[in-house]
């Protein structure tokens, strides 16, 4: 890692992206009702608790390189659960790029594609995917907050009203697959931010997962308030449907390729950093 350069911006944007990962894909989830907003806010609450927790652990991890045989164990515990984290978002990406973007390619076709873009970002130098994410981040933001203000016409602030206050078993019950989709994942980044940052750039890293669950909401808010909760939880890709109703005269009719992008940048960041993570922690010192 080059240490004359200020990354701290960079930061800021892998650390959305990674938040975004592959839950703009397909969330509200099909258990969606009129509680999936409230649902969402109590996921983010959890999203910045287990990420300080996993700080904290993280460091723990760390510590233990003077003890080489209980670290190395320990690397390997940390790097199952990360691995598993990116292969589930290659799947998940992969899935959806079978389904919506190219149909008529194989899916292992798309997977190899995916993984050979993939190796020049994790074998480059470490800053690439650190420049990468900054431009990609600022790619999405912009179009993630234009479809919403495009959208605002047609949406509904209703269809996030609760009617009936849940109780806590329904809370849980309904905020327990954002937790799975985003709040764990997350507990990867304070293992990067150590293994590959040294542990510089702590709060934009903060800044950065809480500006990734703000645009998290704008692509929940964007399905549930156009589709109503329940209506987009059963769309299987419920983001790119609400922003293929939009159009921008007649050379702009279909607008959902935009979603492709964004499905292909932060999924691409977020296994990005856990290889990376990985690599890092069997790094010798």
């Amino acid at each position: 890692m080059e240490t004359k350069q200020n990354y701290a911006l960079h930061t800021v944007a892998l650390s959305a992206l990674f938040l975004l990962g592959d839950a703009l894909i397909d969330i509200p989830l099909p258990s969606a009702d009129d509680k999936t907003f409230l649902c969402f806010l109590a996921s983010v609450v959890i999203t910045v608790i287990l990420f300080l927790i996993s700080y904290y652990i993280s460091g723990l991890v760390f510590s233990l390189k003077k003890h080489p045989k209980i670290y190395k164990a320990s690397a390997t515990v940390v790097s199952l659960f990360i691995l598993s984290a990116a292969a589930v978002t290659l799947a998940r990406f992969v899935k959806f790029a079978k389904a919506v973007i190219l149909p008529d390619v194989n899916i292992f076709a798309l997977a190899a594609l995916f993984l050979t873009v993939l190796l020049f970002l994790i074998f480059a130098k470490e800053k690439t995917l650190l420049k990468y994410s900054l431009l990609s981040f600022i790619i999405a933001a912009v179009i993630i907050i234009f479809f919403f203000i495009l959208s605002l016409s047609d949406l509904t602030p209703q269809n996030i009203f609760i009617f009936n206050v849940p109780g806590l078993n329904q809370l849980l019950k309904g905020t327990y697959p954002y937790i799975l989709r985003i709040a764990l994942p997350v507990c990867i980044l304070p293992f990067y931010l150590r293994g590959v940052l040294e542990g510089k750039y702590k709060k934009e890293m903060l800044i950065g997962v809480s500006g990734g669950c703000g645009l998290s909401a704008l692509v929940l808010l964007n399905s549930v308030m156009l589709f109503g909760a329940e209506l987009a939880g059963k769309f299987d890709y419920p983001y790119s449907a609400a922003i293929s109703t939009i159009s921008v005269g007649y050379l702009f009719s279909r607008m959902d390729g935009f979603s492709y992008f964004l499905g292909f940048a932060c999924a691409l960041v977020r296994i990005g950093v856990c290889i990376t993570t990985v690599k890092s922690l069997f790094k010798k010192s």
